[in-house]
């Protein structure tokens, strides 16, 4: 029993008794674990302190039965001022929105604990005086039947007797019942239950089919009606009575027992009891079957349910009387003991059987429709049986495609064959259900249900109620709705309530909620929205990045109607830029919805949303595999000029800062430079740190090292005076900055320093959750682990890397540890394990589809040319010649900077070196060394030993000696094993 049910029984009691102040204490407690059964995080700390409080009041209430001193009474009021305080408290958790509850866990848990505390005191207080005596109740004396009643059965059996032979028509083939359904799939676990239960040992059994409109009711009934166990059981016995003609029907019950009698084959005249028996007599001859189709027709009303309940009892009063009930919603009637285990209300398909159902009716469908929109007609059925149906049939003289085209169109009005009815027309089939009395007693179910068709992802109790402006009333709508299945509890999230995909269409297109009804749904949504771009970015915990996920859809859903049918579309602008600030940060999210919310912003001439919304833009399209129809550049360019022209100079910072890297190293510097003298005028230091750091970025591209890691230092420390460097917000810029100064060390030859900074940047970068800078930290050290010689533990941290990437949604840096790995693999001696690196970096290149640049192209070639140096020279040759090609066409890379090719065309020579004849390899390998001299003292290391080795005698040498030292240093093996070997060679031939 639950805490609340325990409650209310206890209330009950004490009302009966009349005792005032047990009646006071049991209300709180009752609201109390009401409140408590709502509270979804923290949960079980709540239901404790509920089954707490209610056992103390229980011991409080037998106490109140004892006379009490004036003391005694005034600390129970105390104690009560405290249950007050829990119950405000409990109520606070339960009216905040899941994601509330969730991003503020441990706070809500430390006041739950505290109250917990008061009220453990409080009841120390109340010292007992008396001793607490058990009253045992009397169990009401069951009254005996009388013996007239027992005549009356008596003369009832006989009667029955008598009745054997009614006028009723016979015939040797049984009653007319209608046919098996053809190819009925996906309920075959259903099938095999019911079939089960009604050919199984008991006499008689009694199941209710339920669920929503067009679920497949009528036809799973049917389906059971023809299975091989149960003619075999029943044989001609069996029976079906359609109660559609009774819908509306003021007389439910009399009309109800007449369709009965008919579908038995009994049309006499008589009526009330005479008939009963007769039907009684008639069906307990032998065992039977009596289906009853859509039982709601006679039911459903309020005025009718009396009637049809009692006959309902009667039938199941019928000795070998099986009965199967088909009937809308989640509710099963009264009157009649349902044989267990319940027969659970039907859901829908899941895809698996949803594509084959689709499948076995479109049989014109072609394998081409199929591959191209076969999803596209199935996934917006949502599991539905009688849309799938529809839809395939439709699919049987029409295109997929065309079909398509009509579905975006008129949605579910095309979702009709035939005759207008409930089986063949699924509006009409939910019109039935949104028209049912039960849904007509609660106007503000319907309002509820137009709003859940906003919410594709459903909704929690507790956020509707954040929504509506009258709780008890939501409430009672959102029971109704389950009721009638018009909506459902999603089975991995029990406290969500969804509708079905078909149902929203439906709504959607027929009864769309009032602009009063929306305004608080949208200030919900918007807020969400709001509360994840500050609380749910990457730099959040995990647990709230966890809570965005059942939300993402929602929100851009109720974005986009606000949209298009809010009067004023600022609010959802605003929710847009924070969904793009979301799905650049984090993944989570859909892109679709920036395009159209930039249109609708520059119409509205909201030029700070539209700066937003293309600096978002940009930003995907530089670092990730969106689609930019624009270089990033020009997005930003734009961005600038309209937060130039709104005054916005924050929003002027952040944008020169992207486009900072596009321009020439020394203009880059000098424009961060003046960013963060206008950085430091506001007063942000965050910002000014920003600054320095793509300063330092500047003059690393100029090959100027040492400042470059003065700029980067000088972020690290101006986070540190700040005092809060741990924070996620700030942790991810500190960590990257840290990265960036071991990669100069590591660039000025400092290894083992450098390899130290990674090291201790990376537990920074992951504790601000930067998912793509952990990557590239370990895509570095990656590399100077190959370099040393380790090249298991290089794969290793590849591969890391390659995860880490893929987490933050940078699909070129995904690629580029794939490209990386392909050199450790080579070193391994495994060309099979370098190869599937090799066809994994195409996938992720192929993901980028349009997107694939100059730079992507000659990375990819370079990875593949290195691969056949070891396979096949000559095949290897063109490749490489190709790559660097590639590397210096005139085509370049918007996206990458003009430093970044240079660096592909070096390492392209160096491969070539490899191969090439003396002359043609020292020409490639100086031309290399003199590349990474700008940017890396450890690779111009490694290209000057291979050029020893293409060199003549004294010169060799010469060459080896100053490369040898720094090699040591370094702590590169394999390369100083090859340098140490060359001149041992020279040595022996001097």
């Amino acid at each position: 029993m639950t805490v609340a049910l325990a409650a209310a029984l206890a209330t009950q009691t004490a009302e009966v008794a009349g005792v005032e102040v047990a009646r006071a204490l049991l209300g709180v407690v009752q609201l109390i674990a009401e409140s408590a059964e709502n509270v979804r995080v923290n949960r079980e700390y709540a239901l404790a302190l509920a089954g707490r409080i209610s056992d103390f009041v229980s011991i409080v209430t037998l106490e109140l039965a004892q006379d009490q001193t004036d003391e005694w009474f005034f600390a129970l009021e105390n104690f009560r001022i405290v249950l007050t305080d829990a119950y405000i408290m409990l109520q606070e958790q339960e009216e905040s929105s899941y994601l509330a509850q969730l991003l503020y866990r441990e706070r809500n848990a430390a006041r739950l604990k505290d109250v917990s505390d008061r009220i453990r005191d409080g009841f120390s207080v109340l010292t007992l005086q008396s001793h607490v005596e058990l009253h045992k109740l009397a169990n009401a004396t069951r009254l005996s039947e009388s013996e007239a009643l027992a005549e009356l059965d008596s003369n009832y059996v006989e009667a029955a007797k008598e009745a054997a032979r009614p006028a009723y028509r016979d015939t040797s083939d049984g009653p007319q019942v209608p046919p098996e359904p053809q190819l009925f799939l996906g309920r075959a676990a259903e099938t095999a239950l019911l079939a089960n239960m009604l050919a199984g040992p008991p006499s008689s059994c009694r199941v209710a089919i339920l669920g929503g409109p067009g679920m497949g009711k009528t036809t799973l009934a049917l389906t059971a009606l023809h299975a091989p166990p149960v003619v075999a059981r029943f044989g001609s016995r069996r029976y079906f009575v359609s109660c559609d003609a009774a819908d509306g029907q003021s007389s439910g019950g009399v009309l109800f027992i007449k369709l009965v009698a008919r579908s038995i084959g009994f049309f006499d005249n008589c009526r009330g009891k005479l008939m009963e028996r007769k039907i009684a007599a008639l069906l307990s001859r032998e065992p039977s079957l009596l289906i009853i189709d859509n039982f709601e027709s006679v039911w459903e009303a309020h005025f009718q349910r009396a009637d049809a309940e009692e006959v309902l009892t009667f039938l199941g009063s019928i000795d070998g009387l099986s009965i199967l009930v088909t009937l809308r919603g989640t509710e099963r009637p009264h009157g009649i003991e349902w044989t267990l285990p319940y027969l659970p209300p039907l859901q829908s398909l899941d895809r698996n059987a949803s594509l084959q159902l689709f499948l076995s009716h479109a049989d014109s469908l072609t394998a081409e429709d199929g591959n191209s929109t076969l999803g596209k007609l199935v996934d917006p059925m949502d599991g539905v049986p009688l849309a799938l149906m529809i839809m395939a049939t439709l699919a049987q003289y029409e295109s997929a495609a065309s079909l398509y085209e009509r579905w975006t169109h008129l949605k579910t009005a095309l979702l009709t064959h035939g005759a207008r009815d409930r089986l063949s027309n699924l509006n009409a089939s939910i019109t039935l259900s949104l028209e049912s009395p039960r849904m007509t007693q609660v106007p503000e179910a319907r309002n509820l249900l137009s709003m859940l068709a906003l919410l594709p992802s459903g909704t929690c109790d507790s956020d509707v109620l954040q929504w509506s402006s009258d709780a008890p009333e939501a409430r009672r709508a959102i029971s109704t709705l389950l009721q009638t299945a018009l909506a459902y509890r999603t089975p991995d999230s029990p406290s969500r309530i969804r509708v079905l995909s078909p149902i929203r269409e439906f709504m959607l297109s027929q009864h769309l909620p009032s602009p009063d009804a929306l305004r608080p749904l949208y200030s919900h949504y918007f807020g969400l929205a709001e509360l994840i771009l500050h609380e749910g970015t990457e730099n959040a915990a995990p647990d709230a990045i966890a809570a965005i996920a059942p939300e993402v859809d929602n929100i851009y859903y109720v974005i986009r109607h606000a949209l298009t049918h809010s009067s004023d579309p600022r609010p959802a602008l605003q929710a847009s830029v924070c969904m793009a600030s979301v799905l650049y940060r984090t993944g989570i999210g859909y892109f679709d919805l920036l395009p159209t919310a930039l249109d609708i912003a520059r119409q509205a001439h909201y030029d700070d949303k539209a700066a937003d919304l293309l600096r978002w833009w940009g930003s995907m399209a530089y670092h990730t595999s969106i689609s930019a129809r624009r270089t990033p550049q020009d997005l930003w360019t734009e961005a600038l000029t309209l937060y130039e022209r709104v005054g916005d100079q924050r929003g002027v910072i952040d944008v020169t800062l992207c486009l900072a890297p596009s321009l020439p190293p020394d203009d880059a510097a000098r424009s961060c430079e003046e960013m963060r003298r206008a950085a430091e005028t506001l007063g942000d230091e965050v910002l000014a740190a920003r600054c320095d750091g793509a300063q330092g970025a500047a003059h690393e591209r100029a090959g100027r090292n040492e400042r470059a890691r003065e700029c980067r230092q000088a972020v690290i420390d101006r986070l540190r005076s700040l005092g809060d460097s741990t924070k996620p917000a700030h942790a991810h810029i500190m960590g990257y900055n840290m990265f960036a100064v071991a990669d100069l060390l590591l660039d000025a030859g400092r290894v083992d320093e450098g390899v130290a900074g990674l090291q201790e940047a990376i537990p920074v970068l992951r504790a601000g959750h930067k998912h793509t800078g952990v990557g590239e930290a370990r895509r570095r050290l990656g590399n100077i682990l190959a370099e040393r010689g380790d090249a298991i533990q290089a794969v290793r941290q590849f591969e890391a890397a390659a995860r880490d990437f893929q987490m933050g949604n940078s699909v070129r840096g995904e690629v580029s540890c794939w490209q990386y790995a392909v050199s450790a693999h080579i070193s391994l001696g495994d060309c099979t394990a370098a190869e599937r690196a090799v066809e994994r970096a195409e996938d992720g290149l192929r993901a980028l589809g349009d997107d694939v640049g100059t730079y992507d192209r000659a990375r990819l070639l370079l990875s593949k040319g290195e691969l056949a140096l070891h396979r096949d020279r000559v095949e290897a040759e063109a490749i490489l010649h190709a790559a660097l090609t590639t590397a210096r066409s005139r085509d370049r890379d918007k996206t990458q900077s003009s430093e970044s090719m240079l660096f592909t065309e070096a390492r392209a020579l160096e491969l070539i070196g490899q191969l090439a004849e003396p002359e043609e390899a020292r020409r490639c390998f100086i031309v290399a060394a003199l590349v990474f001299r700008i940017y890396s003292q450890t690779d111009s290391v490694r290209v000057l030993t291979r050029l020893a080795h293409v060199l003549d005698g004294n010169a060799a040498r010469v060459l080896l000696d100053a490369v040898i030292p720094p090699l040591r240093r370094f702590g590169f093996k394999p390369v100083l094993a090859t340098a140490l070997s060359r001149r041992r060679e020279i040595v022996q031939t001097l």
